[in-house]
């Protein structure tokens, strides 16, 4: 019974991963296609916004392909860490600077003065923080705080907002795949993977992530911690 079992979730995985990677096909022939019509001299306004509406569509769906690819990787034990040594202070204020413009306001604050280096996977970690702080942007009121400090046995990343928080029940299934919640419009999460596909990431490091109530700001905290 057991074989069976892991022979069909096994046989299950080959298919989706399969389709996954045959619908890409298309769809390069798709952009092919959009890349050529977009340099039409002749085109109405309107053509031209139907263009882009399905240029939307096919980023959509290309995005869609890559957070569900990162998720089998995650679960198939495929997920390898490119480790390097970096200041984590640096590189997270380089992460936050993009949400400058964002029409919620995003504050950053350290805890600790010192220059802190840490050995990991910065562009898997910036996938965690940046799904993070998307979907803090979508939740909050108005303000999302992101907040480092550190002990001797780990560096914790927060990123709290003001929004109404996430209920008891959800909190007990919010990184189980395939749950959505209903404050949170981002993509990956959309279809329940972003918070699993994040804590399989942490997990890979040895760290963790959890989610509690922010005192500060009242909403959502989401933690997550990373050995030194």
């Amino acid at each position: 019974m057991g074989n069976s079992l892991k022979r069909l979730i096994q046989s299950q995985r080959n298919m989706s991963r399969f389709v996954a990677h045959e619908v890409r096909t298309p769809l390069s022939t798709m952009q092919f296609a959009l890349d050529s019509l977009k340099k039409e001299k002749n085109l109405s306004e309107s053509a031209r916004q139907k263009l882009s509406s399905i240029q939307e569509d096919v980023e959509d769906i290309n995005k869609l392909i890559a957070y569900f690819l990162l998720y089998y990787k995650s679960t198939s034990h495929e997920l390898k860490l490119k480790y390097e040594l970096f200041n984590i202070l640096a590189w997270l204020s380089g992460i936050v600077k993009k949400y400058a413009h964002a029409k919620k306001t995003v504050t950053i604050k350290s805890f600790t003065k010192e220059s802190l280096n840490v050995n990991a996977d910065p562009n898997l970690l910036k996938h965690v923080v940046d799904n993070l702080i998307t979907n803090a942007l979508k939740a909050a009121t108005q303000n999302v705080l992101i907040s480092l400090e550190t002990n001797e046995k780990y560096v914790e990343i927060h990123i709290e907002d003001d929004g109404q928080g996430i209920c008891a029940t959800e909190v007990e299934r919010i990184f189980e795949p395939f749950t959505t919640l209903n404050t949170d419009q981002n993509l990956s999460n959309h279809i329940g993977l972003g918070l699993t596909i994040a804590k399989s990431i942490m997990e890979l490091h040895k760290g963790s992530i959890m989610v509690s109530k922010s005192h500060q700001l009242g909403g959502a905290k989401f933690t997550i911690k990373l050995p030194r």
